[in-house]
């Protein structure tokens, strides 16, 4: 495992994909809802693109959701990521979320 630091954030990552990623610049990307990843943009005939640390590791295909395991968005190693469709990956966050509230009660 290795460390990649983005911004004041240390992204974990599996050896091979820490050579594969370090050379880009990455950013850590807040969605407005209190999800924060990693991303990097780039632009390609005028038109701009972002990409998601987590689903380029995992290759997700277009309509896949890439979840994170253990709700650590920035542990990018693959044993923390499964690519998951809409359905289940909203399905695993409502479990989280409920698992989450619980303790809370607690």
């Amino acid at each position: 495992m290795k460390i990649l630091k983005v911004g004041n954030v240390d992204v974990f990552l599996d050896d091979w994909d820490w050579l594969r990623l370090c050379r880009y610049k990455w950013r850590v990307k807040n969605n407005g809802q209190g999800h924060k990843s990693i991303a990097r943009t780039y632009q390609k005939k005028g038109i701009h693109y972002t990409v998601y640390m987590h689903r380029e590791i995992m290759n997700t295909p277009e309509g896949m959701e890439c979840h994170h395991k253990e709700g650590n968005t920035f542990d990018n190693r693959k044993e923390m990521l499964e690519n998951l469709t809409k359905q289940e990956h909203m399905k695993k966050d409502r479990e989280r979320l409920l698992e989450t509230n619980n303790k809370k009660q607690i």
